[in-house]
């Protein structure tokens, strides 16, 4: 593994993704990883870059660029979470907290325990049911 690979991106082994692709396709649009900056912060980076080629097909060098992206994805990620609750919303009672009261009681019935309200008491019916 290179050393540019531990020093800069946060998973080692996307350099090596980047690089394979590369090989393969001789280009690359919107490469997206995580890196680290000079500081030690995290970032996302998009990369844009082309191989170029002398004459046997031998690479010389990479051309291209490196745009930063953590903003967007931060607000990618803002959208889905909202789109999670819209959907939610849509169901009957449709609320996060009806989505929090749901998956509760789910817990608690996978665990084995009976619900609050049942625990040591008898169970009233309701009169309709008579």
């Amino acid at each position: 593994m290179s050393d540019a690979a531990r020093s800069l991106y946060v998973d080692p082994g996307r350099r090596a993704v980047f690089k394979r692709l590369l090989e393969e396709q001789n280009s690359l649009h919107g490469f997206e990883s995580q890196v680290y900056r000079k500081n030690g912060t995290m970032i996302w980076v998009s990369e844009t870059v082309r191989v170029v080629r002398d004459g046997q097909g031998t690479p010389i060098f990479y051309e291209g660029f490196v745009e930063e992206v953590t903003g967007r994805r931060g607000l990618e990620e803002q959208f889905r979470q909202a789109q999670k609750m819209e959907a939610v919303a849509g169901w009957p009672g449709g609320s996060p907290t009806t989505f929090n009261n749901l998956t509760h009681r789910h817990q608690r019935v996978q665990r084995g325990r009976p619900r609050p309200a049942a625990a040591g008491r008898p169970v009233r019916r309701n009169r309709w049911w008579r």
